[in-house]
């Protein structure tokens, strides 16, 4: 973790959670497959936290890729020298993860509650 600059930036999570990242690293991304592959430098903000997902990307990311994310889709296609290169998610998948992160943000719900209604 060497590379890691220490940074602080609060995010706000989907839930309305607020943490501030522990830094930024430069990372290279690579998108695609085969000869319709893109490549970008990026800077990461890095935070500890629990997320059913590897790595969020923001609107500088999509812009630095020239892509166009499709949520309804689940895909994202980007520009490439050999044609339009496409990330296709995978519904199974997204349900896997994203079932457990409803249940943690429920139980998180309820121990504040808890904690509310406490004198």
């Amino acid at each position: 973790m060497a590379q890691l600059k220490p940074t602080r930036v609060l995010l706000v999570g989907f839930d309305g959670e607020a943490v501030y990242s522990k830094g930024i690293i430069q990372l290279p991304l690579t998108v695609g497959k085969g000869s319709r592959t893109s490549r970008v430098m990026l800077d990461i903000l890095v935070a500890d936290v629990p997320s059913a997902y590897n790595m969020i990307l923001g609107r500088s990311s999509l812009n630095a890729l020239r892509a166009i994310p499709s949520t309804y889709h689940m895909m994202m296609k980007f520009p490439t020298d050999s044609g339009v290169g496409k990330v296709q998610g995978d519904l199974r998948s997204t349900r896997e993860c994203y079932i457990p992160s409803i249940d943690i943000a429920k139980e998180k719900e309820a121990v504040s509650q808890g904690e509310a209604s406490s004198p």
